[in-house]
């Protein structure tokens, strides 16, 4: 046995219990998530058409630039501090963190809601030429000081590796009040500004149930005494801010500039391709969100060996998974973005480039997430600065010719850039890297099941839309596993497949028990 394969096998597997049960319910959460946002956007669709709903998309992309600034990086200190303190029992410190977070986001949040209210018209008419655009940012920025609160109060949550609050509230309540609410201001006769209107409603609400398991998971919150140490969370949080704010800068420049050049028809269907494109970071996301805090307890403790080794297995799942749908969505991009309507299908092939760079971002790992819980976060910073500049320059120079097609270019190569460095960052600094001879299995797989699956489209020829669809997943699926089956799991692998399984299936009794307590007398 290689001392690299003997470091993977000494993973603690209390720790890598944490990362599968986390994992899995928030992959799960997002599953759900997904499915409730693209519906929510499918009924705006239709209500709206591609028009107004890229007017929407414009005032949701302004809105969610200020909640960044708002909040200038207090999650990520939340989530940092509470998983340190935690680990040394020091409730004080805990409670100082949360409510230091708390009180800046509101004050900030109140004053740029204010801002953007008072500046609504200026934005809408002499930035954008949108003159519909200015209620929307009106009804919106209302929306600023619970999205925060919303924000700060899961990031205790999450600190604390209790992810199935953040699926409950952020994953499935937000998405789900916001179709309901937006079917019931529908049918109440309103029009886009009742779509802000119900967005906003949906932030509130979602803010109420965050704060509500807060408490929950610190009952005895009012009865301890605070320690503040606001120079020391400022220390972090303003270079986060800079990293979160930077990173949807990247993420979100396209739009605006789509928006700012070409028409908001365009801004739509290109939201579309963005938004299905971020399937393929789907379990990076799950996994980087119980992976953060880990991370800094691991840190913290200087056990870098337990934490290269667990680097290693949560990439490899992260690259097998997101893989595999990146070979889906690219197979049926077409059909993808017929879904949202005929006039949505040009954006076929901006999905498909989004989509490659977005693999790439899974393949790394979760570079940013280790790099910024082991106290390099200024690095981060600096890394998005200048991406940022290239990503400005390079959709300057591609949109205006190019549309969408040159919008999705220069937000790839955005990502590509950026996930490059900080895996070289990692590498340097850390002296640790994300991959294992393991990630060969995930690959073959990926290759074969893609094979196969084109090959049996070609035979049947006339297979369209859902039929394809479906067909081409559920083929897809079946192979892939029994490929990666036949290869062989490592024990990692099997440990975490298995906890996932108990988790799930312990959840789904006490699902039945609970029903079963809870049924008419007899």
């Amino acid at each position: 046995m290689t001392m690299s394969q003997a470091s993977e096998s000494n993973i603690h597997k209390s720790e890598l219990a944490s990362i599968a049960e986390g994992a899995g319910i928030t992959f799960v959460g997002r599953i759900m998530d997904v499915g409730f946002r693209y519906l929510y956007m499918a009924i705006l669709a239709r209500i709206l058409g591609p028009r107004l709903l890229g007017i929407l998309l414009l005032g949701l992309t302004i809105v969610a630039f200020a909640g960044i600034i708002s909040r200038f990086g207090l999650e990520i200190c939340v989530v940092r501090y509470v998983s340190i303190y935690k680990g040394l029992g020091d409730e004080g410190r805990i409670k100082g963190t949360i409510v230091q977070a708390l009180a800046w986001s509101f004050i900030v949040s109140v004053s740029i809601g204010a801002g953007l209210f008072i500046g609504s018209r200026f934005l809408s008419v002499s930035v954008f030429a949108k003159p519909e655009l200015q209620p929307v940012i009106k009804l919106l920025s209302f929306s600023l000081p619970f999205l925060s609160a919303a924000v700060i109060a899961l990031a205790y949550t999450q600190g604390l590796k209790m992810m199935k609050y953040v699926v409950w509230s952020r994953f499935l309540f937000w998405p789900l009040s916001n179709v309901v609410l937006a079917l019931l201001f529908f049918f109440a006769g309103c029009g886009l500004n009742g779509m802000a209107a119900a967005n906003t409603t949906s932030i509130f609400l979602t803010c109420i149930l965050s704060m509500f398991f807060l408490v929950k998971c610190f009952p005895n919150i009012k009865h301890i005494k605070a320690v503040y140490e606001a120079r020391k969370l400022l220390r972090i949080s303003i270079p986060s801010a800079g990293i979160i704010f930077l990173t949807y800068v990247i993420m979100w420049t396209d739009i605006l500039m789509l928006g700012y050049f070409k028409t908001s028809e365009e801004v739509a269907v290109y939201n579309m391709a963005m938004r299905t494109a971020l399937l393929i970071s789907l379990t990076l996301a799950s996994f980087g969100a119980i992976f953060a805090p880990i991370v800094s307890d691991l840190y913290n403790r200087k056990q870098m060996q337990k934490l290269g080794a667990l680097f290693k297995t949560v990439t490899r799942w992260n690259f097998g998974v997101s893989f595999s749908v990146f070979l889906l969505v690219a197979l049926l991009s077409k059909e993808i973005m017929a879904m949202f309507g005929q006039r949505f299908i040009i954006g076929y092939a901006p999905l498909v480039i989004l989509a490659s760079a977005q693999l790439v971002n899974a393949s790394v790992g979760s570079v940013g997430a280790v790099l910024i819980m082991s106290g390099k976060q200024d690095f981060v910073m600096w890394n998005n600065v200048g991406v940022c500049v290239l990503n400005i320059l390079l959709n300057r120079l591609l949109i205006p010719p190019y549309g969408i097609i040159g919008a999705a270019i220069a937000s790839g190569i955005s990502i590509i850039v950026s996930n490059v460095v900080m895996l070289l960052e990692v590498c340097i600094l850390l002296r640790m890297h994300p991959y294992s001879r393991h990630f060969v299995k995930p690959l073959g797989a990926g290759l074969v099941a893609f094979g196969i699956v084109v090959f049996v489209l070609n035979m049947l020829g006339n297979l369209v839309g859902v039929q394809k669809m479906l067909v081409s997943v559920l083929l897809f699926s079946a192979i892939f596993i029994t490929v990666l089956y036949k290869l062989g799991f490592n024990d990692q692998d099997r440990f975490i497949i298995k906890t996932v399984k108990m988790k799930f299936a312990n959840a789904a009794r006490t699902c039945n028990e609970e029903s079963n307590d809870s049924g008419p007398a007899r």
